[in-house]
């Protein structure tokens, strides 16, 4: 049977008693950890392999400490939890970027798991390998990629209906683009983007930034690698980019948004078609809508069978309805293939 010291608090947070100690020992260290790698906190390693250290102890994170290594035919005592091989405290969590590599959060505590390389290590029916190469179960309409999904698009780490999502820039809120089936902020930097996106070429995507909630700042956790701020409403998030999702953390808004549901939300004369405010051309002519907007120069028949002033780009099919039909390297923005 193995032990292991306790550790308080939250997740990424306190050593065991073993590792305080010998922290107090190693404070007056030269500066360099290892190979030439500077210390850390003051403190320099003094193993780098378990060989370095006495029988009975392992190195981790460059200390000896008693070995904790644990089976499921040699398991943790007390309320530790063997998680990955290795005895570590069982700790409250949110998501499963709070627990240590080899577990993973279920009903508010971590418990222990295996690590993995890839999905195929995973043998419990409903688990998968993530994104700290733990085993961990996933919900039906959770997913990684589009792979993970049938005909759906993933969407937010959820198996969305393409229906749902967006194609057409006129379907996002005011200065928003369709990307690849998601409302995106156009921008110039970080500081445009919500938690859990960084600024690329121009537009707001996801970004994987952290391998455990202590990478991320406080109040956020590290969810499927991203860093995202947790919330009970979404009047805690940004609500200009991000919005409270199911899950209870603030994720980037990428929901299509009907600009008008009545004729009543256009200007005077202008008339609600499928979210869109239109201006209506009753002598069919073009002429008609040049005199009210160049940008708006040709009348057709709208879906609705009234004629409407449309822009050239209105009357486009458009050329992708989702990043897969544009091919590896390039995006579907407004409904046409571009190159990233």
């Amino acid at each position: 049977m193995r032990t292991h010291g306790t550790r308080s608090g939250l997740p990424g947070a306190g050593l065991t008693l073993a590792m305080m100690g010998l922290a107090g020992v190693l404070s007056g260290c030269p500066v360099y950890w290892g190979d030439g790698e500077e210390c850390r906190a003051g403190r320099c390693a003094e193993c780098d392999v378990a060989e370095d250290c006495a029988d009975g102890e392992a190195c981790v994170g460059g200390e000896c400490i008693p070995d904790v290594s644990c089976s499921t035919e040699d398991p943790c005592t007390g309320t530790d939890i063997c998680a990955g091989g290795t005895c570590v405290p069982r700790e409250a969590c949110r998501t499963n970027g709070d627990c240590a590599e080899g577990a993973y959060c279920e009903e508010g505590f971590c418990r222990g798991s295996t690590t993995c390389a890839g999905d195929a290590e995973c043998t419990t029916p409903g688990f998968w390998c993530d994104f700290r190469s733990t085993c961990v179960p996933h919900g039906p309409d959770e997913c990684r990629s589009g792979g993970d999904c049938a005909s759906q698009l993933c969407v937010e780490n959820t198996c969305v209906d393409p229906a749902n999502t967006c194609t057409l820039d006129r379907e996002c809120p005011g200065g928003q683009v369709c990307l690849n089936n998601e409302c995106t902020v156009v921008c110039s930097g970080n500081s445009d983007c919500a938690s859990g996106d960084v600024c690329i070429g121009s537009f707001c995507r996801p970004q994987e930034d952290c391998s455990s909630t202590d990478d991320c700042d406080a109040g956020s956790h590290c969810v499927s690698g991203r860093c995202l701020p947790d919330c009970q409403t979404s009047d805690t998030c940004d609500s200009e980019v991000a919005s409270c999702a199911t899950d209870g953390f603030c994720r980037p808004t990428w929901e299509p948004t009907p600009f008008c549901s009545v004729d009543s939300d256009c200007a005077m004369g202008r008339l609600c078609r499928e979210g869109v405010c239109r201006t209506p051309c009753s002598t069919m002519a073009d002429s008609e809508c040049m005199a009210i907007d160049s940008q708006l120069p040709l009348c057709r028949m709208g879906s609705t069978g009234d004629y409407l002033c449309f822009s050239m780009s209105d009357l486009v099919t458009p050329e992708c309805t989702s990043a897969a039909g544009c091919g590896a390297g390039r995006d579907c923005v407004n409904g046409q293939c571009r190159a990233r």
